[in-house]
């Protein structure tokens, strides 16, 4: 079939794509060549005819038109469906109406006409496949039918951190959703960008793009796009993307056509977020405004329609009416925006809505009085559903038409009986006089609006504007909600319809139904956060500062305190649950879809009652507090009143709270009801809603809540999950809660009525592929109250409360983030000043939180550039600040910002532009606020990962609910540093302090064995030539020293920076110790070294002494044996001599050698003694006679001489020397090892053996004679373990076995190199006498005895190689024959060692020796230079001997308490003169004694002092203790239990 295009009249192919000529799109080519098909021709005369000449888009994809909903069932949709396809004279349309699609030929006139088109029958396009089609090609296929979620969406992934174009379809969603929840007006304007676009352009295919028109493939026109999402996303998700779109002024979808099912959704659900607060100028109140939710506002709506083709711009008129005309704005897309001439192929039918919201500024509102603006897509006559709607719902409806042909009986229709008003343009080539006249014979002039050559577009508005506001001057209006009600009649769909969300609506309406004052509702349905829990949380101050114990005993006081708090738990418990709560739990344990339905209900209901309560309360409060004559107790009473008044959802869930805290006091175990609500919870925090941390009316943690909440939380996430904090500090109403919620797409409470009380804490999920790159799984959100908040600045303690607040979110952050608003900047001192001692407290407990400063409103674009000097003034305050804290919290003057936290004044400075593009409620939130803070999120993501490769990881859950715990015990009491206790803290300090006393151990162990051989060296010396004398040796020796004692303690402070680099363990929390080891490494080097040096020099001047000695007697040997070989040759020319005279004979000459020798410079007497007894072997001399003279073989006598003489003792001196460091091993390796790993662990392992030994006399040593205790404590110890089973046997014998293959090795060499010399040589080269002397030479490791040595040469005619094999016989026969102490006298065995373990065991634990000053409990801390003591468990005085100087008997105080009481204290160094026990520090400054009041604190040494109260007023001369009741009451279990507790021990079992 051929074609004439209807631009250039040739003849195409129906097929063609364009036309060949013009270039023009095929689908305009409608008009058949004459003598084509005849039916077909009729067809499309007809329809063109009717509707106008619309051809079809290229790719004919677009959506048929919309009929009736799905809602009300197959049957009712088919009937209403029924009724509508034929078109009657009534206006009726029908079905060939409603099967249009779109072309592209209207693009040239209007944004609404360029789909719309009629095609003969083979070209009409599937609405279904069209959409599916769509979704595909966004990859949005498989979220039609399973949604998109929120936390899907909010979803931290790579794409964060990416800012690279568009380039694909299926990209293009996501990024419009990334853009939309940062409010960033961009997400409209988005396609994708092909590399043909930016390459340059040549003439000839600039001119080619001319003739052919932009092609669509990859293009979605924007009203698509956001039909596409919407209809994959599921309600609380379109409920975000309709705020979103609504802060950005943007109209947002009323009726979202689905065109694969013919159905439309009133879209009630999705806009229930939106608030809106305006001033009309009706307002009686000129200073006051209204607020409330857009669905429930009774506005009037004007709704314009387009009827057929139209030239104008429906949409684009719209903008320029709305708009102020200072700064035009898009409300409505159309076709002049990016894509927004592409065609449209799911979004015809849809109705959008916008509202226009006066400022109640006369000169600049458009319109006096609020009004709502919808706007159909298409073409009227194709929605026959959303006609019908509109025309129910709408004050007026603006219909836009230039062809006048049939349309009379259309507007004649029964649905438009409204009041209407028609848009033409008598200029469109489609406008016809007659038709238009023939239409408005009936029709008010003033409701007709022409556009006509003498008009331009200001007049042309001007009049619709005239024509609006007098609409407005009527009294039609209408809520969005009462607006289901005409949709369910039309059977059109109501997203609330869910059975989800009615069901979750009907739960809470049950409950805020009942709500009509909101104070009443709160003393009623929510007792138990009411006074009772009020003084609790000042009880635990209290509890935590004592100061209001005046002269009581502070013990007496603190178990006043505790029965107090019991008391008013007792009266929590008393309370029932109230109805209110029992549906609110009830409705909690439903499904995670029904519960998330009824918190969002309760959150709008709630919401709507807080508007309704509130605006009066704080106009008067504001007045108050700018009254010049302020009147401090009304505004206190305001304050009061306006948190009486305030009602959300964290006040149920706080009830919550407050219901398990109150039934864990009891002893008695928890109802499976009570027992649940800490899952619910951690449920809701894990799928992103946020969650109260502090209570903002009490300032207080509910820990006990907290805490179990958070273990569920681990245990949801599979006990692995791991959490990166990012906080925000500030003013009041700066935009903190703001700057999250558009960082991270998050709903923290930002309206002017519900500022953010307290600390809420919110988890975003990281995408699976992301989480490695980012070290974490979530990132947690802490949004907190304003700091300098006018209403707690009336207040009592309030820069106290600021100061708790800040310390509190600092220390729980890795990255803090300081908002300063400029208009704010005289606050701006107070809040540094606050944040800045929050940093120096986490400076001082290990954490180093990194920073940044965000200055908002800071409108100009070189911000950065110019503030350069402020950033420097800035830095040098803030160093000023930090010095000034540094000395307030006696820390000393010498630290700068950068000290306390990781901040670059350069990369760290944020400055953002102002919220609002304009002024509200009409301005649309900044494109350079959004593109400002994302650069910011950007900074923020990248840090964490940077943080992720340094040293500092992420918690885990756990980890940062111990933080929470340690931090908020911390700050309850007033010098937050010396009450600093954590557990993830101690346990980096007992891993840091473990594994350097095992450096230390390593590094002393190495140099004493290197001692040991330099030793053997200096003995051993003369056997060879390699040193010229002994003065040689020692100065080599003293030089190889240094350097092992160099390269030990290198090795050491390695360790220590490769401990310090660990991902793992937190070691960044004990950072302040590192000077502290390094200094001890360096202490332990020189101690050693001089250690060192002094046995050198002594084993040296012994061994010069031994050499003159030697000199003598290797002299007088020599005499001897010429002597007795002299007797041989003698003897053996006398024949027959009878061994009685051989006897003689050797005695005779014996004498007369003797006689005869000489000892120059020394006494003969002593020489001749020593000589006797010690020095000469006459029995051997006489053996080695009689063999030499009757001609024996002494190879076998020989080696056993040597064997037993030499070797065997050498060896058993090795063992000993070699022992103790074995046993120090053996005890760091057993049972005990724990014991022995640190020294709290040491004083852990000695309390618990005293409370299990409950001996009286045991406890009095312990603590009185501490050195001698522990000592004979170690001993005993060692003693018992060594007595039982083979270890000391074991560890000798191996010792054994290592020297005897020693020995065998040396006889092997021996045995080569003597076979070498014979070789060499002949077999009359073999020396006996030298063999034997290199198996010596290669034993460097034995000192060998050199007098037996001596014998075994002397008159040795053995062979060689006759000797090595007894030898060899001999030695595994010593190894087999060697016996070693089996049980036996071990004591004696380890203190008679010349490397006493013993001692080596109480060095490493006993520490510095030092006993705290009040009660005598040693220092715990590691390394020999600590700059600090402080023992992990204090005890009562009293114990120690302390005796009330009045009434004589024994002080019970505890003086971990007494450090954070307003007591007092006088010692000999205070001059007996009173003195604060709080600011002990200034008698006694190397001492940190950490602040403990809790009822259970020192529960062991309660119980001790219990136990044995009177046999300590005897052992002290006093009277007993008048020990406070509850004291009476803990039993053994439970002090050990506080006993594991208190040095943090596992307490599923004894660490034996």
């Amino acid at each position: 079939m051929q074609m004439e295009c209807p631009k250039c009249s040739s003849e195409c192919r129906q097929n063609d794509k364009f036309c060949s000529e013009c270039g023009y799109k095929r689908c305009s080519a409608r008009k058949p060549v004459p003598g084509a098909d005849s039916e077909n021709r009729e067809e499309t005369t007809d329809n063109r005819s009717r509707l106008g000449t619309e051809p079809a888009p290229e790719n004919a994809s677009s959506c048929l038109a919309q009929s009736q909903p799905s809602s009300a069932g197959p049957a009712k949709s088919e009937e209403k469906r029924c009724s509508a396809d034929t078109e009657n004279m009534d206006g009726t349309l029908s079905k060939d109406t409603k099967d249009t699609v779109c072309t592209a030929h209207e693009e040239e006139e209007t944004e609404d006409s360029e789909q719309s088109v009629s095609v003969s029958k083979d070209e009409t396009i599937s609405k279904g496949t069209s959409l599916e089609e769509l979704l595909r090609d966004l990859g949005l296929e498989h979220h039609l039918k399973n949604k998109l979620t929120l936390s899907q969406v909010l979803e931290i992934d790579a794409e964060t951190l990416s800012d690279e174009s568009i380039q694909s379809l299926k990209s293009l969603p996501w990024c419009f959703l990334r853009k939309l929840m940062m409010v960033n007006e961009s997400f409209r304007r988005m396609s994708c960008t092909s590399e043909t676009d930016t390459e340059p352009q040549s003439l000839d295919s600039l001119l080619n793009t001319m003739k052919n028109p932009q092609d669509h493939s990859n293009r979605v026109n924007p009203l698509d796009l956001i039909t596409a999402v919407f209809l994959c996303s599921d309600g609380f998700l379109q409920q975000e993307m309709a705020l979103k779109m609504s802060m950005c002024q943007f109209s947002v979808p009323l009726l979202l056509p689905k065109c694969d099912t013919q159905q439309c959704t009133l879209m009630l659900w999705a806009m229930r977020d939106i608030v809106k607060k305006y001033k009309p100028h009706s307002l009686d109140d000129q200073r006051g405004f209204v607020e409330e939710s857009i669905v429930l506002s009774d506005l009037p709506m004007v709704s314009f329609v387009r009827l057929g083709n139209c030239s104008m711009s429906k949409s684009q008129i719209l903008n320029q009416v709305l708009s102020n005309p200072q700064q035009y704005h898009d409300t409505f897309v159309h076709k002049n925006m990016e894509c927004g001439d592409t065609p449209r192929r799911i979004s015809n039918g849809l109705v959008e809505i916008s509202w226009y919201l006066p400022s109640g500024n006369k000169n600049t509102d458009i319109f006096s009085e609020p009004l709502a603006i919808a706007n159909l897509r298409g073409d009227l006559r194709d929605f026959e559903t959303q006609n019908a709607f509109l025309c129910r719902t709408s004050t007026a409806i603006f219909v836009f038409c230039d062809n006048f042909k049939f349309e009379q009986k259309f507007l004649d229709s029964e649905h438009f009986k409204t009041h209407w008003i028609l848009i033409t343009n008598s200029q469109s080539q489609t406008f016809d006089e007659d038709d238009f006249r023939k239409c408005i014979l009936e029709t008010k002039p003033s409701d007709i609006i022409i556009k006509h050559p003498g008009r331009n577009d200001a007049e042309f508005n001007k009049n619709l504007c005239l024509a609006i506001r007098g609409i407005l001057k009527g009294n039609i209006k209408m809520s969005i909600e009462r607006m289901s009600a005409p949709a369910y009649e039309l059977l059109i769909h109501v997203d609330e319809n869910y059975i989800h969300c009615k069901s979750g609506k009907l739960n809470a309406d049950e409950i805020t139904g009942r709500i009509s004052d909101i104070p009443s509702f709160k003393e009623i349905e929510l007792p138990l956060q009411g006074t009772a829990w009020q003084q609790l949380a000042k009880l635990e101050k209290e509890q935590c500062r004592m100061k209001n114990a005046g002269e009581k005993n502070i013990e007496v006081y603190k178990n006043e305190l505790a029965d107090q708090r019991q008391k008013l738990r007792e009266q929590q418990r008393a309370q029932s649950i109230s109805n209110s709560m029992s549906r609110f739990i009830s409705a909690m344990c439903n499904s995670t879809e029904e519960r998330k339905y009824f918190l969002k209900w309760m959150r709008i209901n709630l919401d709507n009652l807080s508007r309704t309560h509130l605006p009066p309360l704080r106009a008067l409060y504001k007045e108050q507090c700018l009254s010049s004559s302020e009147n401090k107790e009304l505004i206190a009473q305001l304050d009061r009143e306006i948190s009486s008044c305030s009602l959300g959802t964290e006040h149920f869930l706080r009830e919550m709270g407050q219901l398990y805290e109150s039934a864990c006091s009891l002893p008695k175990a928890l109802t499976p009801e009570i027992k649940c609500l800490p899952r619910h919870c951690a449920e809701l925090l894990q799928e992103g809603f946020p969650l109260e941390l502090v209570d903002g009316d009490s300032s207080n943690i509910p820990l006990e809540w907290v805490t179990q909440v958070l273990k569920e939380l681990h245990h949801l996430t599979q006990d692995k999950c791991k959490i990166r904090v990012i906080t925000v500090l500030g003013v009041q109403s700066t935009g903190k809660s703001t700057l999250l919620n558009t960082m991270f797409g998050v709903q923290f409470a930002v309206s002017s009525g519900r500022c953010t009380r307290g600390a809420f804490m919110l988890l975003i999920r990281v995408k699976e592929d992301f989480k490695v790159r980012l070290g974490c799984d979530y990132i947690m959100i802490i949004d907190t109250e304003g700091l300098k908040a006018p209403q707690l600045a009336q207040l009592i303690d309030s820069h106290e409360h600021d100061n708790e607040l800040a310390t509190l979110v600092v220390g729980l952050s890795d990255i803090t983030v300081i908002n300063i608003a400029m208009e704010n900047c005289m606050d701006m001192n107070d809040i540094l000043q606050i944040v800045v001692h929050a940093f120096l407290r986490m400076k001082e407990v290990g954490r180093k939180p990194c920073c940044h400063f965000v200055h908002q409103n800071v409108p100009d674009i070189s911000a950065h550039d110019s503030n350069m000097r402020d950033r420097k003034l800035l830095l040098e305050q803030l160093n000023e600040m930090t010095q000034a804290a540094a000395k307030m919290e006696k820390k000393g003057n010498n630290y700068t910002f950068t000290d306390v936290m990781e901040y670059d004044p350069e990369k760290n400075t944020w400055y953002i532009p102002g919220l609002w593009h304009g002024n509200p409620p009409m301005a649309p939130v900044s494109v350079g606020y959004s593109e400002s803070v994302d650069l910011f999120k950007r900074s923020v993501i990248e840090k964490f990962m940077e943080q992720k490769s340094g040293n500092s990881s992420a918690h885990t859950i756990i980890e940062f609910l111990e933080w929470t715990k340690s931090l908020w015990q911390a700050v309850k009491y007033e010098n937050f540093i010396f009450s600093f206790r954590n557990s993830l803290v101690a346990e980096a300090y007992a891993q840091l302090c473990t594994e350097f006393n095992q450096w230390e151990w390593d590094f002393r162990k190495n140099m004493y064995s290197w001692l040991m051989e330099a030793e053997t060296k200096v003995s051993n010396f003369g056997t060879e030539a390699e040193f010229k004398n002994l003065d040689e040796l020692l100065i080599h020796l003293t030089n190889e020293a240094f350097v092992q004692l160099t390269k030990g303690e290198t090795l050491i402070l390695a360790n220590l920076t490769e401990f310090y680099k660990r991902q793992e363990g937190h070691v960044h929390l004990v950072e302040k110790y590192k000077e502290d080891l390094n200094i001890t490494a360096k202490t332990i080097r020189r101690e050693t070294e001089k250690s060192v040096k002094n046995k050198l020099e002594a084993t040296v001047e012994i061994r010069k002494g031994m050499f003159r000695l030697e000199s003598i007697k290797n002299n007088q040997t020599a005499t001897v044996e010429k002597k007795v070989q002299g007797l041989i040759e003698k003897c053996r020319k006398s024949k027959d001599l009878s061994d009685q005279q051989l006897v003689d004979e050797f005695e005779k000459m014996w004498k007369k050698t003797v006689a005869e020798l000489r000892f120059p410079g020394m006494e003969k007497r002593d020489i001749v003694q020593n000589i006797s007894h010690q020095l000469w072997f006459k029995q051997q001399y006489y053996t080695d006679f009689k063999d030499l003279f009757n001609k024996r073989d002494q190879c076998q006598k020989k080696a056993k001489d040597f064997t037993i003489n030499c070797l065997q003792p050498a060896v058993k001196e090795y063992i000993t020397k070699s022992l103790g460091p074995d046993l120090v091993d053996e005890m760091l390796a057993g049972q005990k090892a724990i014991a022995f790993s640190t020294r709290t662990f040491f004083q852990f392992s000695i309390l618990e053996q005293l409370l299990k030994g409950d001996n009286f006399r045991d406890f009095v040593r312990y603590i009185n004679n501490y050195e001698t205790f522990v000592h004979d404590w170690i001993l005993k110890l060692m003693v018992k373990q060594f007595s039982e089973g083979d270890s000391l046997r074991d560890i000798e014998i191996n010792r054994l076995k290592v020297m005897v293959s020693r020995i065998k090795k040396a006889i092997k060499n021996a045995q080569m190199k003597a076979a070498e010399q014979a070789a060499g040589r002949g077999e009359e080269a073999q020396n006996i006498q030298q063999f034997i002397q290199d198996i010596c030479s290669d034993l460097q490791e034995l000192i060998i005895p050199k007098d037996p040595l001596s014998a075994v040469l002397a008159l040795n005619s053995a062979k060689p190689e006759d000797f090595s094999r007894c030898l060899e016989v001999l030695v595994d026969e010593m190894e087999q024959a060697a016996e070693f102490q089996k049980g036996g006298d071990v004591r004696t065995r380890l203190t008679s060692l010349p490397f006493q373990p013993q001692k080596v065991l109480f060095n490493r634990v006993f520490g510095c020796g030092k006993q705290c000053p009040f009660c005598r409990a040693p220092c715990e801390a590691g390394g020999k230079s600590h700059t600090e003591h402080f023992a992990s468990i204090h005890r009562p005085q009293g114990i120690t001997g302390s005796i009330h100087y009045v009434a004589r008997i024994l002080v019970s105080n505890i003086c971990s308490t007494d450090v954070a009481s307003e007591g007092c204290f006088r010692f000999r160094e205070t001059q007996w003169k009173s003195h604060p026990y709080k600011y002990y520090r200034s008698i006694y400054p190397d001492w940190r004694i950490q602040p403990d009041t809790s009822i259970q604190a020192s529960d062991y040494w309660k119980y001790v002092f219990c136990r044995y109260n009177k046999q300590f007023a005897e052992e002290y001369g006093a009277m007993p203790s008048d020990i406070p009741p509850n004291w009476r009451a803990i039993t053994p279990d439970k002090a050990m239990e506080n006993l594991k507790e208190t040095f943090l021990m596992k307490t599923g079992g004894d660490q034996n």
